[in-house]
């Protein structure tokens, strides 16, 4: 027991491996954010709907209650997550004036702020969906008013809600009363609040492609005309030696960086 807290953990070692203190607050930024992101993609692997969607008879994988259930043990993975974070800083140095340093402040804050964002995405993976017009409250609240349609849809969907458009609609309405009449399929992703989803814009993007990809007329007619959601416009170029050169070299450059995600997963949950 006692040799092995004597022993350095696997990152004060690499930590140690820095030569100016600036690399090793910008690592633990980097190893921060990096678990953020598997927190936030593991979680909606696991709780995002299999396409196609609203197939008749069709059921979700989970319950809107055991997704409540669900949320209830990440909140306990978030107060474990939560310790981890505040202890990174440490691993810097056992000065003990460390926690006036302007640099330990700021990781601190980084690592508060992304604990906050992961809160607010679990409370609201919790909310009750019993009325319509206080879960719009709820979600504003923890979205910070998000006017994003897509990402009201993903959540929704996220919370186990059943393929009963009826009652999308009645969601919706609510929504829709208090957000601009804005077509945010138009904007560019710099320009849209992704909220949590941010950390894993890929996820989003194939949720949105799948449900503009709904057969169902009534479905499509609501997706397109009142969530205004879109599948991406595909254009026909003509291929040439340059362009083919330049669609090889992002090919690879897209597999090793998809290469990088799948083996940096800190929170691997299984498939």
């Amino acid at each position: 027991g006692s040799q092995q807290q004597e022993q350095p953990s696997t990152l004060a070692f690499i930590l140690s491996q820095f030569n100016r203190d600036v690399y090793k607050w910008n690592f633990l930024d980097k190893v921060i954010d990096i678990m953020t992101t598997n927190f936030v993609s593991n979680t909606i692997r696991l709780l995002q709907p299999v396409p196609p969607f609203s197939l008749a008879g069709s059921k979700r994988k989970f319950e809107t209650r055991t997704v409540v259930n669900i949320g209830e043990q990440l909140l306990l993975d978030l107060e474990l997550l939560k310790e981890i974070f505040h202890t990174l800083p440490e691993s810097v140095s056992n000065d003990s004036d460390l926690r006036e340093n302007t640099s330990y402040k700021r990781v601190k804050r980084h690592a508060d702020n992304n604990i906050d964002q992961l809160l607010k995405f679990i409370k609201l993976l919790m909310a009750p969906l019993d009325s319509a017009d206080d879960y719009y409250e709820t979600y504003s609240k923890l979205t910070n008013n998000n006017p994003d349609s897509a990402v009201w849809s993903f959540v929704l969907a996220l919370k186990g809600i059943p393929w009963d458009l009826a009652l999308w609609k009645k969601m919706w309405s609510a929504y829709n009363l208090e957000t601009d009449d804005t077509d945010e399929g138009s904007r560019p992703d710099s320009n849209r609040d992704l909220f949590i989803f941010k950390w894993d814009k890929v996820l989003l993007g194939q949720f949105e492609n799948n449900l503009a990809r709904m057969q169902d007329p009534n479905w499509s007619k609501f997706v397109r005309q009142d969530l205004k959601i879109s599948p991406p416009v595909m254009k026909r170029i003509v291929s040439t030696p340059q362009i083919q050169q330049q669609k090889e070299e992002q090919k690879k450059q897209s597999l090793s960086v998809k290469d990088f995600v799948s083996h940096s997963r800190f929170f691997n949950r299984g498939t």
